[in-house]
């Protein structure tokens, strides 16, 4: 089995030739490891559905396991999960950030990642690479953590290499990561809930 290939890409200077490969990668049903502005993640194509059955075998997760979503902007989320004003206002105030926000799932998200779940969490990071893979896909990234055996945050690239390397088409190494993984919060019953506290702080 061929191994991933390595990009090493700067924070804030990618090299977006690099990422247009990945792109195109991720289009035809490929998974891909990238950084966000918590930790590493692993994701594919929110229309490959060979490719999300993929996510799930390489992370050995059951199919009721929540992945997130990630989009370009509170516009590209609005298609796939519902929000009323008062949640939208909240929202607003968290975004781009580090932030993965669990709220109702509508018709657009793919009955195969979504099992018998009626919420999906969505992430707007505020990372370039990232950011600018779902903006040339021009539709989200399912997406999880990348974790060791344990479940605790991978963070160093060549770690992660190791343990992914084979299993995976692209990993974007952007050096080693010192954050926590992102605060969760739950959108019910007209108020926020907190999941799990994470890098970002609620306001």
């Amino acid at each position: 089995m061929s191994k991933a290939t390595v990009f090493h890409l700067d924070k804030e200077h990618p090299n977006f030739k690099k990422i247009k490969r990945v792109n195109e990668c991720l289009k035809d049903g490929g998974v891909v490891i990238y950084p966000t502005d918590t930790v590493y993640a692993m994701g594919c194509d929110i229309q490959q559905v060979k490719a999300i059955d993929r996510l799930y075998r390489i992370k050995e997760l059951d199919k009721d396991h929540l992945m997130s979503l990630i989009c370009g902007d509170l516009s590209q989320a609005s298609n796939y999960v519902n929000f009323d004003n008062r949640a939208f206002s909240t929202i607003k105030r968290l975004i781009p950030g580090p932030f993965t926000l669990i709220l109702e799932a509508n018709r657009d998200v793919p009955k195969k990642y979504m099992g018998s779940r009626t919420t999906v969490g969505i992430r707007i990071p505020d990372a370039r690479v990232v950011n600018h893979l779902v903006a040339k896909l021009g539709r989200p990234l399912v997406t999880t953590s990348v974790v060791d055996d344990e479940g605790n945050p991978m963070l160093d690239p060549e770690e992660i290499y190791e343990k992914y390397g084979h299993a995976v088409d692209y990993l974007l190494n952007q050096g080693t990561m010192y954050n926590e993984q992102s605060t969760v919060l739950q959108y019910e019953e007209d108020a926020w809930r907190l999941i799990r506290q994470g890098k970002g702080i609620v306001p």
